[in-house]
């Protein structure tokens, strides 16, 4: 089966539960807003339907598609390789999650201000979120991580750690197992399996939107 789409129906194409187009131009361009010494990017979207004449493999591929260009950019951005000691990984993850439109603040990746969470933070929030019954987050086993991700899914992993943790999104494309494949913004920014970029000794967690997850079987 051919799954490919013309660039207009992809350009309208809308992940389930996100309110504006990932990876594309904002129709109503760009606000610049100054927040506390740091010139950052506000987009303003307008709201897309999801593309309903797409079969469920097409909307697969986009899904898929845009979580590869997310991971992509947020992998090679200058700004976000390894320098003078510091690494950028909660600022990888929250580019790539903003690249696919999901709101940063309730999904606990940023300050109502705008800046990232260090990936402590990240990690203890998305932990309590996924406790709460209708929390925006929900935690999966490795297995299932990479069956989300395969699927176009988001999905974040998180460690804890003593001063400074650690987190990625796991990769698009490859047989599910208890050692996903990672697109990881550190030391090293590259796609690797999960057991090269977390400590072994301490435990590695993985979460997804539920709403997405739950839509996938």
């Amino acid at each position: 089966m051919n799954f490919s789409m013309d660039s207009t129906r992809i350009n309208n194409f809308v992940p389930p539960g996100r309110t504006s187009k990932p990876l594309y131009k904002p129709i109503q361009g760009i606000n610049t807003t100054q927040t506390q010494g740091t010139q950052e990017n506000t987009e303003t979207t307008t709201p897309q339907p999801t593309d309903t004449t797409l079969t469920p493999e097409q909307l697969k591929k986009a899904r898929v598609d845009s979580l590869i260009k997310a991971q992509d950019k947020a992998r090679n951005s200058k700004r976000l390789q390894a320098r003078d000691g510091k690494t950028f990984c909660n600022e990888g993850v929250k580019m790539t999650l903003k690249q696919l439109g999901m709101p940063l603040q309730e999904a606990g990746i940023t300050h109502k201000k705008g800046y990232a969470y260090t990936a402590n933070t990240m990690a203890k929030n998305m932990s309590e979120s996924a406790q709460e019954e209708n929390g925006y987050w929900l935690e999966v086993d490795p297995k299932r991580a990479q069956e989300l991700a395969n699927d176009g899914i988001v999905v974040v992993g998180a460690q804890s750690r003593k001063g400074h943790g650690h987190v990625v999104t796991v990769r698009p494309g490859y047989d599910p197992s208890e050692n996903p494949m990672i697109n990881n913004v550190g030391t090293n920014n590259k796609v690797k399996r999960a057991n090269y970029a977390f400590d072994r000794d301490l435990p590695v967690h993985y979460y997804a939107p539920r709403t997405d997850a739950n839509s996938i079987k």
